[in-house]
């Protein structure tokens, strides 16, 4: 049997801005069968249809991390290796702690605005040895607001260790961009391990989660779309027939 975990990741801020309406609609929309695990950052609540575990103490070096780049400028999020850190550290203390073969990364404002069924979720496996099934975009970076690995892959324990290495190491400032998007892709680019395209006909635009397969059953309020509540309706470069894109 195919068997999933979701996990997600958000401050106290978040919590209140979008985290409990994030939960509410996986719990709501989502298979009995599909878990998650959220981790807390400097909260304490309790979630129904989740997993509650705090971030801090479930990783073993997040906190060191976090201490040895605390001074480190913040104002371009392109460098803001701290504030990233959490998904990564959230990603890799799951992997350490779960035993579903896939392990489905949502972002905490996330929105699932219809039913998605396990049949749904299969088309949007990890495909022909593919490790990872993500949201590439032409022009930029992949999104990494959601993306899918297989743990049973062949090359998995060495693709987590090699992201692990980017920050217990400190290699990620090695590189140009510091946010976990623009690592994530350099640790599966270097790595040349397989991919599967989430995007669809997003691909070329810049929010490759509503304009793909994706939207069919969920929103992304990535960025300043957190305050409105959703996101625009300037984002769809696609037609829609979604009730709620309506």
């Amino acid at each position: 049997m195919i068997t999933f975990m979701a996990v997600t990741t958000f401050n106290a801020e978040g919590l209140l801005k979008y985290g409990r309406k994030m939960v509410d609609s996986f719990h709501r929309q989502w298979p009995d069968t599909v878990g998650m695990r959220v981790y807390s950052e400097g909260w304490r609540e309790e979630m129904p249809g989740a997993c509650v575990v705090d971030l801090e103490t479930s990783s073993d070096w997040l906190t060191y991390f976090k201490a040895r780049h605390r001074e480190r400028p913040t104002s371009n999020y392109r460098m803001d290796a701290v504030r990233f850190s959490h998904k990564i550290a959230a990603l890799i203390a799951a992997d350490e702690h779960m035993s579903s073969q896939y392990l489905i990364w949502m972002d905490g404002d996330i929105f699932t605005h219809s039913p998605i069924t396990t049949v749904d979720l299969a088309t949007l496996l990890p495909g022909n040895g593919a490790w990872i099934a993500w949201l590439p975009r032409k022009f930029a970076y992949p999104e990494c607001g959601f993306y899918i690995i297989d743990r049973l892959h062949i090359r998995h324990k060495e693709m987590m260790s090699r992201l692990r290495a980017m920050y217990d190491g400190d290699l990620l400032f090695r590189e140009k961009e510091w946010h976990d998007s623009y690592i994530m892709q350099r640790v599966v680019e270097t790595a040349g391990i397989a991919t599967t395209n989430l995007s669809g006909r997003g691909y070329s635009t810049a929010h490759p989660f509503i304009n793909g397969p994706l939207g069919k059953w969920m929103d992304h309020m990535k960025g300043k779309r957190k305050e409105k509540g959703r996101s625009h309706r300037t984002d769809l470069r696609v037609t829609r027939k979604e009730q709620y894109w309506r």
